[in-house]
């Protein structure tokens, strides 16, 4: 166990191994034969490896644990079709709904722990800010820039939820819920930074910074005090169409598609009663 500067405390601690991802949710979405798909660098794969490395002392891992971590993981969807969050939502009546989007305030809802999903999501955007997770490889995942220590203090407690920081929570219906795996990345936008991660069912997405249009904010489940989570289906087929075009366009994918039709075709000529 290293000793090192915890990058959350920034005291000099015994590191455990930190995951991006939080480890039970890997362990949530395995069902039988099913995996957790990972998307990245130009690869999309069922997959059981778990983004980890030093990062954070014991007292750390656990306050992300129990701030955030606890209550989400075991409420996002499954390959059953089960997606708990969607059904807490459910039980309040929509508060608008038109052109394939249903919004629910989380304020009138008291099953729905907003913070919860905010110390959720900034956790793991933050992680991605402040490290590589991609071998050895020295630059952070995504670039926050001064909002990075800004998120990091309001993880900590030591101060009020950061300015210029605004995150929007959309979920799909249990049909369309797509059981992806997708670490924080960035989308071009003109005048702000914009982040996106993507986890069974749920998408988070970040804008950052003092010129983030109006509109965005508007609806930022950190800014409007109504705490707006919007259902749209029609954006996690976007994902599933994304999904399917890079998987075309993955030479790795095709590769790992090619053995997986080696192994079913071993399979089949080694089964009994099968003809050689």
């Amino acid at each position: 166990m290293p000793r090192k500067i915890c990058k959350l405390c920034l005291q000099e601690k015994d590191l455990v191994r930190s995951h991006l991802l939080p480890a039970r949710l890997y362990k949530y979405c395995r069902q039988g034969e099913h995996r957790p798909i990972k998307l990245g660098n130009g690869v999309i794969l069922p997959t059981d490896r778990e983004l980890q490395d030093h990062l954070l002392c014991k007292s750390c891992e656990d306050l992300l644990s129990a701030a955030g971590e606890t209550w989400v993981n075991p409420k996002l969807a499954t390959w059953d079709r089960t997606f708990p969050l969607y059904d807490l939502l459910n039980q309040k009546p929509p508060d608008c709904h038109g052109d394939d989007i249903t919004i629910y305030f989380a304020r009138r809802n008291p099953a729905i722990e907003v913070e919860q999903l905010e110390h959720f999501a900034l956790g793991i955007f933050w992680k991605a800010s402040v490290h590589s997770w991609r071998g050895t490889s020295r630059q952070p995942l995504i670039q926050l820039g001064p909002y990075s220590d800004a998120i990091r203090k309001w993880l900590k407690g030591e101060s009020d939820f950061p300015r210029h920081v605004y995150l929007r929570v959309v979920i799909a219906t249990p049909p369309a819920a797509q059981i992806v795996l997708v670490a924080p990345y960035e989308t071009p936008r003109d005048a702000w930074h914009h982040f996106v991660l993507h986890v069974p069912g749920l998408l988070f997405l970040l804008d950052v910074g003092k010129q983030v249009d109006k509109a965005e904010r508007a609806i930022s489940i950190s800014y409007d005090p109504q705490q707006p989570i919007f259902v749209y289906d029609a954006m996690m087929k976007a994902v599933a169409g994304y999904l399917a075009r890079e998987t075309q366009g993955s030479r790795r994918t095709k590769a790992y598609l090619r053995a997986v039709e080696k192994v079913r075709a071993y399979k089949s000529s080694a089964a009994p009663g099968s003809r050689s």
